[in-house]
Formats: C-alpha cells, sequence, structure tokens
C-alpha cells in the first residue's frame, strides 16, 4: 500500500465490535462531548533510524452544534502526541489547525466512522478525503511528511459517532549511531 493511498476510508467496511448504546451516552450535554476514548501505541523497529509507531484509535464523539461538527469533524492523521513540539515552527498567530507530527512514510491501514443510534442500529459515515505534503529538512536531505486529512459527511447535531483508525508512522530520526571506538 501506498504512503498516500486513500484506500481504507473508501473501502468497504467491517466494523468487529456490534453497535452497544451505553446509558450514559443518554444524558445530553451542553456542548459536544468524547464520550469513550481508546488509543493504543505499539513500538515496532526500535533502531533509532527507522522507529515506527503503530496506533489504534477508537472515539465515540456526541457533536452537539454544527459549529462543533465543523471544528471537530475533521481528523488529521496522524495525530499529534506533543502538540506544542509539532507546532514550534508555527508563528502562534497562524495556528489555525491542530498541530501535525512530521513523520514520514506514513500509512493509513484503517478508517471507519458511523453514527450510533439509541435503538441499537447504525449508519455509516463517509468522509471527505485528502492528503497533505509538506517539505520538512532533516539533518542531511529535504523530505516530504504525509498527513492524510479527513472530513466526516453528513453529521447532524445531537449525533453520537464512533471513529476507528489504524496506521504506521515511521519517524526516520536522523540520529546517527557513532562508531564502536577500540580500547
Amino acid at each position: 500500500m501506498a504512503a498516500q493511498d486513500l484506500g481504507p476510508v473508501n473501502s468497504e467496511h467491517v466494523w468487529e465490535q456490534a453497535v452497544v448504546w451505553d446509558p450514559a451516552w443518554d444524558t445530553a450535554a451542553t456542548g459536544s462531548e468524547v464520550l469513550e476514548d481508546e488509543l493504543f501505541v505499539r513500538l515496532k523497529n526500535t533502531k533509532p533510524q527507522f522507529f515506527a509507531l503503530f496506533f489504534e484509535r477508537r472515539s465515540v464523539i456526541r457533536y452537539g452544534s454544527e459549529e462543533d461538527i465543523l471544528r471537530h469533524g475533521r481528523f488529521t492523521l496522524p495525530q499529534s502526541l506533543d502538540p506544542l513540539y509539532d507546532a514550534r515552527n508555527t508563528p502562534f498567530t497562524e495556528r489555525n489547525e491542530p498541530a501535525r507530527p512530521h513523520w514520514f512514510n506514513v500509512r493509513l491501514d484503517l478508517f471507519q466512522a458511523r453514527i450510533i443510534r439509541p435503538d441499537g442500529t447504525w449508519g455509516e459515515v463517509g468522509a471527505f478525503a485528502s492528503v497533505d505534503r509538506e517539505e520538512v529538512r532533516t539533518i542531511r536531505t529535504m523530505e516530504t511528511a504525509w498527513t492524510y486529512v479527513l472530513d466526516l459527511q453528513a453529521l447532524n447535531p445531537g449525533d453520537v459517532c464512533e471513529v476507528e483508525i489504524e496506521g504506521l508512522g515511521v519517524l526516520r530520526n536522523g540520529v546517527e549511531l557513532e562508531p564502536e571506538l577500540e580500547p
């Protein structure tokens, strides 16, 4: 799968978990709220030059208004684990979007979203998808950092939306191991 492949967004989705409406979700807040959020991070290829992180995230969000849908219905992947660091090169007055990490060879394996209804039924939610590219200077070269930008479609105020994301990001650190010194 190529790094810019949007196939996982547009493909048929198979939900592994059945829909279960949590009675705690019956009480609507005045605005949007995250009802559940799980993030799993696994490490792979732990050599400093090719450190890789594998993410799985499941979120359940209630959208309270049209403004909240516009503001929080966009997902940028990979998501930042350290927003202050990732925004360090962007002037404060120009920070209109969430900070994005500069990761190379990013791959999106799964993105699916559905609206969950109190009666246990659900409906698929599509996403408008694009890939942003940014040239990033490393110690020796210029590299392309990719970010998937996904905007959820057909949401209405009061909807409870479940989102599942899986993907892999490779961080090429530019770290060089020192040669072994002879005694």
